[in-house]
């Protein structure tokens, strides 16, 4: 570093209330995993298990009260599920679902901190002027994008914005209703621009689903590497300067640890043909979290 350089200085925004995880929260977030991973395979075999009770369950005197309740439980299932009012980013406020007890043991677990560096420029306010948050690594699962914008001390931390989740998304259950609480924007230009015009502050991974795969175990990746991409990966740059807002970069250590893949070409030639992320991954039920370290970098105007 030469004499005319500015060694920049960091400030701690937010730092972990422990090392090390409790045994509650370490359950909740187990339980959680398991019951939204999975749901994608348990909710449509209750759906047909439901429906195969009512089918066979015969229409009779005996049996009329019998078929009627499973009728109704297929319909308001059906109804809920796609009308949704729990999806509803009001349903979120109205139920204070920031703040719930699951997305706190989450926080716990994944040692949440975010340090800043503290040369901001003091006519720009970070967490209400109009930004693009440029958040990365990927990850299997975008982490960083997610505990940015849904629990409340991201709010508090990097101020409201929407998060620009994939299209897939929406076909998954439970993670929809997630995405939809922290008021989602669909991953298309279309939607984007809408936002942007609204005056909304958006934030997203560049690197999308082909950063999901260049990490390891990737041949020429060590374990300890962290892969970003964005030579490529210039358009949120360009929806910055075409509507005059600044750029907040936004780096997530840890990210990259929370899961392992198994290294399979044609998932990631499928995927980035598909656009959608088609992975084989495990995670590991430690004892303490996976530190998520985030790095608030000065804005780029």
């Amino acid at each position: 570093m030469s004499k005319n350089q500015i060694k920049p200085t960091f400030t701690t925004l937010v730092a972990p209330k422990s090392n090390n995880i409790s045994r509650t929260d370490h359950a909740i977030v187990i339980l959680s995993s398991l019951f939204v991973g999975t749901s994608f395979v348990w909710l449509p075999a209750v759906y047909i298990w439901l429906y195969r009770k009512w089918t066979k369950t015969p229409d009779d005197e005996g049996n009329g009260k019998k078929r009627r309740i499973y009728r109704n439980i297929i319909i308001t299932a059906a109804l809920i599920g796609i009308i949704g009012p729990h999806r509803n980013e009001k349903f979120a406020q109205i139920f204070d679902c920031k703040n719930w007890r699951i997305v706190k043991a989450w926080v716990n677990y994944l040692a949440y901190e975010v340090i800043s560096e503290a040369t901001h420029d003091h006519n720009f306010d970070m967490k209400n002027d109009q930004a693009i948050l440029g958040v990365a690594p990927h990850g299997i699962l975008p982490f960083s994008l997610g505990f940015a914008s849904l629990p409340q001390i991201g709010i508090d931390t990097f101020g409201k914005f929407r998060p620009v989740a994939a299209s897939a998304t929406r076909f998954l259950p439970f993670l929809r209703s997630l995405m939809d609480w922290a008021g989602s924007i669909d991953a298309n230009r279309t939607s984007i621009e809408r936002a942007i015009a609204n005056g909304d502050r958006i934030g997203l991974c560049p690197g999308g689903i082909a950063e999901m795969f260049e990490g390891y175990p990737k041949p020429g990746r060590l374990p300890d590497d962290e892969c970003v991409l964005l030579k490529s990966r210039k358009g949120f740059v360009r929806l910055a300067l075409k509507h005059k807002i600044p750029l907040i970069p936004v780096y997530c250590f840890g990210a990259t640890k929370m899961f392992k893949r198994f290294q399979l070409p044609v998932l990631e030639k499928i995927s980035n043909f598909l656009r959608i992320s088609i992975v084989l991954f495990f995670g590991k039920y430690g004892k303490d979290g996976h530190k998520c370290e985030m790095i608030i970098c000065s804005k780029f105007s």
